[in-house]
């Protein structure tokens, strides 16, 4: 994984399902192809693909897309093995 991948890995996007028209225009835009409709016809983003980007979030018409910050993954990310020379400065 690229330095910069794993920095940015305690950010994520994540679609309200709520809020969601299925539009599908954040599916046509992902440049990684990191979002797919669920079982339930549903947007989702894939985080193993998902770069990142913001992509989705800015072409979103419903605000669906949110980026939020994960704690746990800041913290396993800090404290785990794999640290990047941003996180050992």
């Amino acid at each position: 994984m690229d330095e910069k991948r794993h920095h940015l890995k305690v950010k994520k996007f994540r679609i309200l399902a709520e809020r969601c028209k299925n539009c599908g225009v954040c599916v046509e835009k992902c440049p990684e192809g990191a979002i797919a409709r669920n079982l339930a016809d549903v947007c989702e983003i894939l985080e193993n693909n998902c770069s990142f980007c913001g992509i989705c979030k800015e072409v979103c018409q419903v605000q669906a897309v949110k980026e939020t910050f994960s704690a746990r993954l800041f913290w396993k990310h800090l404290l785990g093995g794999e640290r990047c020379a941003p996180c050992l400065k």
